[in-house]
Protein backbone atom coordinates (compact mmCIF):
# COMPACT_ATOMS: atom_id res chain seq x y z
CA UNK A 1 0.00 0.00 0.00
CA UNK A 2 2.66 2.38 0.79
CA UNK A 3 2.89 5.50 -2.18
CA UNK A 4 6.62 6.72 -1.96
CA UNK A 5 7.29 8.75 -4.32
CA UNK A 6 11.67 9.25 -4.49
CA UNK A 7 13.19 12.62 -6.26
CA UNK A 8 16.77 13.10 -4.76
CA UNK A 9 17.09 15.55 -7.17
CA UNK A 10 14.24 17.69 -5.29
CA UNK A 11 15.97 16.70 -1.89
CA UNK A 12 19.63 17.36 -2.59
CA UNK A 13 18.47 20.90 -4.07
CA UNK A 14 16.41 21.49 -0.72
CA UNK A 15 19.45 20.32 1.42
CA UNK A 16 21.71 22.86 -0.58
CA UNK A 17 18.85 25.63 0.51
CA UNK A 18 18.54 24.60 3.75
CA UNK A 19 22.09 24.53 4.72
CA UNK A 20 22.54 27.88 3.37
CA UNK A 21 19.34 29.31 5.28
CA UNK A 22 21.13 27.65 8.46
CA UNK A 23 24.37 29.17 7.88
CA UNK A 24 22.97 32.48 7.29
CA UNK A 25 21.24 32.46 10.26
CA UNK A 26 24.42 31.65 12.37
CA UNK A 27 25.42 35.45 11.14
CA UNK A 28 24.67 38.63 13.35
CA UNK A 29 21.22 39.97 12.67
CA UNK A 30 19.75 36.98 11.06
CA UNK A 31 15.95 36.70 12.24
CA UNK A 32 13.58 34.44 11.72
CA UNK A 33 9.71 34.56 12.45
CA UNK A 34 9.68 31.41 15.16
CA UNK A 35 6.84 31.91 18.10
CA UNK A 36 7.80 33.37 21.49
CA UNK A 37 9.85 30.86 23.68
CA UNK A 38 7.04 29.49 26.47
CA UNK A 39 9.89 27.04 28.22
CA UNK A 40 7.45 24.34 28.04
CA UNK A 41 8.82 20.94 26.06
CA UNK A 42 8.49 21.73 22.10
CA UNK A 43 7.07 18.32 20.64
CA UNK A 44 6.96 18.10 16.73
CA UNK A 45 4.83 15.36 15.01
CA UNK A 46 4.70 14.09 11.82
CA UNK A 47 1.39 13.61 10.60
CA UNK A 48 -2.34 14.12 11.64
CA UNK A 49 -2.87 10.95 13.74
CA UNK A 50 0.42 11.69 16.06
CA UNK A 51 -0.54 15.19 16.83
CA UNK A 52 -3.52 13.55 17.87
CA UNK A 53 -2.17 11.06 20.38
CA UNK A 54 0.83 13.16 21.25
CA UNK A 55 -2.10 16.24 21.92
CA UNK A 56 -3.94 14.25 24.08
CA UNK A 57 -0.59 12.68 26.34
CA UNK A 58 0.44 16.17 26.66
CA UNK A 59 -2.15 18.27 27.23
CA UNK A 60 -0.49 22.07 28.36
CA UNK A 61 2.42 20.49 29.73
CA UNK A 62 4.26 20.76 26.03
CA UNK A 63 3.85 22.47 23.19
CA UNK A 64 2.81 20.35 20.01
CA UNK A 65 3.21 21.01 16.06
CA UNK A 66 2.27 19.10 13.48
CA UNK A 67 4.44 18.42 9.70
CA UNK A 68 2.08 17.39 7.19
CA UNK A 69 -0.53 19.83 6.33
CA UNK A 70 -4.36 18.94 6.42
CA UNK A 71 -5.26 17.44 3.60
CA UNK A 72 -1.65 15.83 2.62
CA UNK A 73 -1.43 12.22 2.94
CA UNK A 74 1.91 10.91 4.89
CA UNK A 75 2.79 8.69 1.93
CA UNK A 76 3.02 11.32 -0.57
CA UNK A 77 4.44 14.00 1.58
CA UNK A 78 7.65 16.13 0.60
CA UNK A 79 9.28 18.45 3.44
CA UNK A 80 9.76 22.13 2.84
CA UNK A 81 12.33 23.75 4.30
CA UNK A 82 10.16 25.79 7.23
CA UNK A 83 10.21 22.00 8.39
CA UNK A 84 13.48 21.87 8.52
CA UNK A 85 13.14 24.88 11.12
CA UNK A 86 10.70 23.09 12.98
CA UNK A 87 13.12 20.23 13.38
CA UNK A 88 15.90 22.47 14.16
CA UNK A 89 13.59 24.09 17.07
CA UNK A 90 11.92 20.34 18.41
CA UNK A 91 13.15 18.64 21.69
CA UNK A 92 11.40 15.61 20.53
CA UNK A 93 10.01 14.50 17.55
CA UNK A 94 7.21 11.80 17.41
CA UNK A 95 6.56 9.53 14.33
CA UNK A 96 4.37 6.38 13.98
CA UNK A 97 7.35 4.05 12.44
CA UNK A 98 7.16 0.90 10.47
CA UNK A 99 7.83 3.21 7.44
CA UNK A 100 4.93 5.09 7.42
CA UNK A 101 7.15 8.52 7.31
CA UNK A 102 9.93 7.53 4.68
CA UNK A 103 10.62 10.91 4.26
CA UNK A 104 11.63 11.43 7.87
CA UNK A 105 15.35 10.18 8.00
CA UNK A 106 16.14 12.99 4.96
CA UNK A 107 14.63 16.28 7.39
CA UNK A 108 15.88 15.25 9.88
CA UNK A 109 19.47 14.83 8.14
CA UNK A 110 19.04 18.23 7.66
CA UNK A 111 18.31 19.60 10.50
CA UNK A 112 20.87 21.68 12.70
CA UNK A 113 19.84 19.32 15.46
CA UNK A 114 21.49 16.79 17.17
CA UNK A 115 19.78 16.69 20.36
CA UNK A 116 16.38 15.52 18.84
CA UNK A 117 14.41 12.38 20.84
CA UNK A 118 12.73 10.99 18.51
CA UNK A 119 9.55 8.92 20.06
CA UNK A 120 8.83 6.13 17.50
CA UNK A 121 5.45 4.75 18.81
CA UNK A 122 5.64 1.17 16.71
CA UNK A 123 7.87 -0.01 19.66
CA UNK A 124 6.60 -2.71 20.91
CA UNK A 125 4.14 -3.38 18.45
CA UNK A 126 3.37 -6.36 16.47
CA UNK A 127 3.51 -5.72 12.69
CA UNK A 128 1.21 -7.34 9.80
CA UNK A 129 2.60 -7.90 6.65
CA UNK A 130 0.19 -7.13 3.00
CA UNK A 131 1.54 -8.68 -0.16
CA UNK A 132 5.12 -9.42 1.93
CA UNK A 133 5.14 -5.63 2.97
CA UNK A 134 4.86 -4.48 6.40
CA UNK A 135 1.63 -2.56 6.68
CA UNK A 136 1.96 0.70 8.30
CA UNK A 137 -1.58 1.68 9.43
CA UNK A 138 -1.27 0.25 13.45
CA UNK A 139 -3.64 3.57 14.40
CA UNK A 140 -6.37 1.85 13.25
CA UNK A 141 -6.52 -0.73 15.83
CA UNK A 142 -7.57 0.75 19.21
CA UNK A 143 -5.08 -1.90 20.72
CA UNK A 144 -2.27 -0.93 19.26
CA UNK A 145 -3.27 2.82 18.92
CA UNK A 146 -3.27 2.38 23.35
CA UNK A 147 0.41 1.10 23.00
CA UNK A 148 1.43 4.02 20.47
CA UNK A 149 -0.07 6.31 23.39
CA UNK A 150 2.23 4.35 26.14
CA UNK A 151 5.06 4.59 23.72
CA UNK A 152 4.86 8.56 23.50
CA UNK A 153 3.71 8.99 27.46
CA UNK A 154 6.51 6.62 28.22
CA UNK A 155 9.09 8.99 25.97
CA UNK A 156 7.70 12.63 26.91
CA UNK A 157 8.33 11.69 30.61
CA UNK A 158 11.75 10.20 29.50
CA UNK A 159 12.93 13.97 27.90
CA UNK A 160 10.67 15.94 30.40
CA UNK A 161 10.07 14.16 33.89
CA UNK A 162 9.58 17.01 35.84
CA UNK A 163 6.08 17.39 33.99
CA UNK A 164 5.83 13.11 34.84
CA UNK A 165 2.67 13.40 36.94
CA UNK A 166 0.50 15.56 33.92
CA UNK A 167 1.78 13.15 31.42
CA UNK A 168 1.00 10.13 33.09
CA UNK A 169 -2.43 11.75 34.26
CA UNK A 170 -3.79 13.23 30.14
CA UNK A 171 -2.41 9.17 29.34
CA UNK A 172 -4.88 7.70 31.96
CA UNK A 173 -8.05 9.32 30.73
CA UNK A 174 -7.20 9.23 27.28
CA UNK A 175 -6.62 5.21 27.21
CA UNK A 176 -9.83 5.12 28.99
CA UNK A 177 -11.33 6.33 26.35
CA UNK A 178 -9.88 3.94 23.75
CA UNK A 179 -10.52 1.34 25.95
CA UNK A 180 -14.16 2.46 25.78
CA UNK A 181 -13.96 2.78 22.33
CA UNK A 182 -12.22 -0.71 21.40
CA UNK A 183 -15.30 -2.41 23.22
CA UNK A 184 -17.91 -0.36 21.75
CA UNK A 185 -16.63 -1.54 18.45
CA UNK A 186 -16.47 -4.86 19.65
CA UNK A 187 -19.39 -5.31 20.61
CA UNK A 188 -21.04 -4.09 17.32
CA UNK A 189 -19.08 -6.57 15.10
CA UNK A 190 -20.13 -9.35 17.00
CA UNK A 191 -23.42 -8.31 15.95
CA UNK A 192 -22.56 -8.66 11.61
CA UNK A 193 -24.05 -11.09 9.85
CA UNK A 194 -20.90 -11.07 7.30
CA UNK A 195 -17.57 -10.69 7.82
CA UNK A 196 -15.89 -10.08 4.52
CA UNK A 197 -15.27 -6.69 2.70
CA UNK A 198 -13.39 -4.87 -0.03
CA UNK A 199 -11.97 -1.63 0.88
CA UNK A 200 -10.26 1.00 -1.51
CA UNK A 201 -6.70 -0.21 -0.41
CA UNK A 202 -5.32 -2.18 2.08
CA UNK A 203 -5.11 -0.11 5.15
CA UNK A 204 -7.45 -1.46 7.35
CA UNK A 205 -5.71 -5.13 8.21
CA UNK A 206 -4.85 -4.10 11.61
CA UNK A 207 -8.64 -3.41 12.04
CA UNK A 208 -9.89 -6.47 10.36
CA UNK A 209 -6.94 -8.68 12.88
CA UNK A 210 -8.36 -7.30 16.11
CA UNK A 211 -11.62 -7.52 15.47
CA UNK A 212 -12.58 -10.76 13.08
CA UNK A 213 -13.17 -8.71 9.94
CA UNK A 214 -11.54 -10.18 6.62
CA UNK A 215 -10.47 -7.81 3.95
CA UNK A 216 -11.07 -10.15 1.18
CA UNK A 217 -10.21 -7.59 -1.52
CA UNK A 218 -8.64 -4.31 -2.89
CA UNK A 219 -9.65 -2.10 -5.49
CA UNK A 220 -6.39 -0.27 -5.99
CA UNK A 221 -3.14 -1.83 -5.25
CA UNK A 222 -1.77 1.54 -3.66
CA UNK A 223 -3.47 4.94 -3.88
CA UNK A 224 -3.40 6.56 -6.98
CA UNK A 225 -2.65 3.13 -9.39
CA UNK A 226 -5.84 2.34 -10.78
CA UNK A 227 -6.57 -1.63 -10.96
CA UNK A 228 -6.20 -3.41 -14.73
CA UNK A 229 -9.36 -4.78 -16.36
CA UNK A 230 -8.08 -8.10 -15.58
CA UNK A 231 -7.93 -6.92 -11.54
CA UNK A 232 -11.32 -5.53 -11.80
CA UNK A 233 -12.78 -8.52 -13.58
CA UNK A 234 -11.38 -10.44 -10.38
CA UNK A 235 -13.46 -7.84 -7.84
CA UNK A 236 -15.93 -8.18 -9.66
CA UNK A 237 -16.24 -12.00 -9.26
CA UNK A 238 -15.08 -11.66 -5.69
CA UNK A 239 -17.66 -9.37 -5.00
CA UNK A 240 -20.89 -11.28 -6.67
CA UNK A 241 -19.29 -14.43 -5.10
CA UNK A 242 -19.62 -13.00 -1.74
CA UNK A 243 -22.57 -11.14 -2.18
CA UNK A 244 -21.26 -7.84 -1.13
CA UNK A 245 -23.50 -5.47 -1.33
CA UNK A 246 -21.22 -2.37 -0.17
CA UNK A 247 -17.74 -1.33 -0.88
CA UNK A 248 -15.79 1.43 0.09
CA UNK A 249 -13.53 4.66 -1.05
CA UNK A 250 -11.56 6.94 1.20
CA UNK A 251 -12.44 10.33 1.09
CA UNK A 252 -8.77 11.90 0.68
CA UNK A 253 -8.78 9.96 -2.84
CA UNK A 254 -10.67 10.28 -6.19
CA UNK A 255 -13.79 7.79 -6.05
CA UNK A 256 -14.33 7.85 -10.02
CA UNK A 257 -13.24 3.64 -9.81
CA UNK A 258 -15.10 2.69 -7.12
CA UNK A 259 -18.30 4.65 -8.08
CA UNK A 260 -18.21 2.82 -12.08
CA UNK A 261 -17.53 -0.50 -10.20
CA UNK A 262 -20.69 -0.22 -7.87
CA UNK A 263 -22.77 1.24 -10.38
CA UNK A 264 -22.16 -2.34 -12.90
CA UNK A 265 -22.67 -4.30 -10.18
CA UNK A 266 -25.54 -2.28 -8.65
CA UNK A 267 -24.12 -1.94 -4.97
CA UNK A 268 -23.24 0.92 -2.13
CA UNK A 269 -20.52 2.87 -2.28
CA UNK A 270 -19.65 3.91 1.83
CA UNK A 271 -16.19 5.48 3.04
CA UNK A 272 -13.66 4.10 5.23
CA UNK A 273 -10.76 6.39 6.06
CA UNK A 274 -7.83 5.25 7.19
CA UNK A 275 -7.78 8.42 8.83
CA UNK A 276 -4.14 10.03 7.12
CA UNK A 277 -5.41 13.56 6.77
CA UNK A 278 -8.16 15.52 8.70
CA UNK A 279 -8.63 18.11 11.41
CA UNK A 280 -5.73 19.04 14.07
CA UNK A 281 -9.08 17.89 16.77
CA UNK A 282 -7.86 16.00 19.82
CA UNK A 283 -11.46 13.72 19.71
CA UNK A 284 -10.76 13.57 15.68
CA UNK A 285 -9.32 10.00 15.69
CA UNK A 286 -11.99 9.08 18.03
CA UNK A 287 -15.18 10.21 15.79
CA UNK A 288 -13.41 9.17 12.51
CA UNK A 289 -13.38 5.06 13.83
CA UNK A 290 -16.64 5.63 15.20
CA UNK A 291 -17.80 6.92 11.70
CA UNK A 292 -16.08 4.14 9.67
CA UNK A 293 -17.55 1.91 12.88
CA UNK A 294 -20.77 3.02 11.03
CA UNK A 295 -20.26 2.75 7.97
CA UNK A 296 -18.93 -0.87 8.49
CA UNK A 297 -22.21 -1.69 10.33
CA UNK A 298 -24.22 -1.00 7.18
CA UNK A 299 -22.29 -3.15 4.63
CA UNK A 300 -22.30 -5.29 6.55
CA UNK A 301 -24.99 -6.66 9.24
Amino acid sequence: MNRIYTRPAAISVIAIVVSALILLCALPGCTTTSSKPTGKLKVTTTFLVMYIFTKNVAGDAADVTNLVPPGVGVHEYQFKPSDVKKISDADVVVKSGLGAEMWLDNLLNNAANQDVTIIDTSKGIHALKTSGTVDVHIWLDPVRAEKQVENIRDGLIKKDPKNKDAYKRNAAAYIKRIKALDAEIEHTVSGFSRKDFVSFHSAFIYLSDRYGLDQIAVIEPSPGKEPNPRSLAEISNIIKEKKIKAIFREPQFSSKVVDSLARDLGIKVLVLDPIETGELKEDYWEKTMRKNLGHLKEALE
